[in-house]
């Protein structure tokens, strides 16, 4: 019959673990973390030029009937970009 060590639930230590410095360059990990990073940052940098263009566009003076499907165009490239990062 095996000898089981009993669990002591008054334990109060935290161990911190950084799983980015435990990744090995060549492991499958690895890769799968490096295209999630690129997407990521693809990602950020899209929602950047969205934001930059969105500005520039607002500064020149413009109809309403043509700002505001400027408008809805960059709520939804954004909003579908904020889906996108998030299921990362």
């Amino acid at each position: 019959m095996p000898k089981y060590i009993p669990y002591n639930y008054n334990q109060h230590s935290m161990v911190v673990i950084n799983f980015e410095e435990q990744i090995q360059t060549g492991t499958f990990e690895h890769a799968i973390h490096f295209l999630l990073e690129q997407t990521r940052a693809k990602i950020r940098r899209q929602i950047q030029y969205h934001i930059t263009e969105h500005r520039r566009l607002d500064k020149n003076e413009s109809r309403a009937d043509e700002r505001h499907p400027r408008t809805e165009q960059t709520i939804h490239t954004l909003t579908n970009a904020h889906e996108k990062s998030i299921g990362f």
